[in-house]
């Protein structure tokens, strides 16, 4: 899901919708963060308490406004609710 909006932002430069400020960029990796509640660092015994969150940085021309955009055609494209 997080690829298929952030390709469709990336991408949008050929379509109708034009954003301000758009530059053509790479589309950086998954990145993740992992966290336990009130636990200093990661226990490995307690995997099941193991919270995590995943995402992909866009660039900063990327509004909100923008990014819902992206959402929508990326739901049609997919025929899957994304948020």
């Amino acid at each position: 899901m997080l690829y298929g909006i952030a390709f469709t932002i990336k991408m949008s430069y050929k379509g109708a919708h034009k954003i301000e400020g758009f530059f053509e960029y790479v589309v950086p990796p998954l990145e993740g963060l992992w966290w336990q509640e009130n636990t200093q660092g990661l226990d490995y015994a307690r995997k099941e308490d193991m919270h995590f969150i995943s995402m992909i940085r866009l660039p900063d021309f990327v509004t909100k406004e923008d990014f819902a955009w992206a959402v929508q055609e990326a739901e049609k494209r997919k025929s899957r609710i994304f948020i």
